[in-house]
Order: structure tokens, then C-alpha cells, then sequence
């Protein structure tokens, strides 16, 4: 049984049952794979290491994006919320930012690396 912390409200912090061997942990992923790719990203914009899209500045509509999971489409990888996305196209042997547009609504203060309102004990 898994609990999505990072799933949008109102699916955030829901319990559902998974197969184990639909699970894949970080390093059981092979080089080159897009999501490797999208959470480099992720943790570079975070820690500031490298800018964002203009259109992601917001470190938590980054989170919502990235953390709600995304779809392959043809060759593509799309991460979506909130009519906000980041599109992911190959390039060679690599991935590029194809597009990125950020999210309609504000961040929920529960998204589990929103920095400006930290979790405690207690809160959904």
C-alpha cells in the first residue's frame, strides 16, 4: 500500500495498493531516462544550481508540476497540473525542455518540497 504525498488535493495523502513490480526506485532506472532527466532538473532549480524556465519561477509550481506525474506522448514526456506543463523532447542521446508554462492556480502549502510552509506533525 502506498500513500500519494504528492499527488493534487483532493488525492493528495490517499492510500491505494500497488503491484511492487510496477515500482521503479531511482537507480533501477537506466541512463538517459527521461524521468532521471526531470528530476536533475528538479533538484538543480530547487537548489538554485540552475535557473528554471522564465515561466517557473515559482519553486513550489515546480514541485506540483513534477510530482504529479507525467505521460509519455509519441517520443515525448509531458508533466502536467492545472493546464501548467513541462514538455520533455529528446535531443541526441539526451532530453531537452521542449515547453514549459506554469500552472493556473497557486501551489497548495502541502506539496511535500514547498519551502515556504513546512509540513509538521499532524498536517495533512
Amino acid at each position: 500500500q502506498i500513500i500519494c504525498s504528492g499527488c493534487a488535493p483532493p488525492k493528495q495523502n490517499q492510500a491505494g495498493w500497488i503491484n511492487i513490480e510496477d515500482i521503479s526506485m531511482e537507480w533501477d532506472l537506466p541512463e538517459g531516462d527521461p524521468l532521471i532527466f526531470m528530476l536533475n532538473k528538479r533538484k538543480k532549480w530547487l537548489k538554485s544550481q540552475e535557473d528554471p524556465p522564465e515561466a517557473l519561477s515559482n519553486k513550489t509550481d515546480i514541485c506540483m508540476l513534477v510530482d504529479n506525474g507525467f505521460r509519455k506522448v509519441r517520443d515525448e514526456y509531458h508533466w502536467s497540473i492545472q493546464d501548467g506543463h513541462i514538455h520533455v523532447a529528446p535531443d541526441g542521446d539526451t532530453w531537452k525542455i521542449k515547453s514549459a508554462k506554469k500552472p493556473s492556480s497557486p501551489a497548495s502549502s502541502t506539496w511535500r518540497c514547498d519551502i515556504q510552509y513546512p509540513r509538521t506533525e499532524g498536517t495533512p
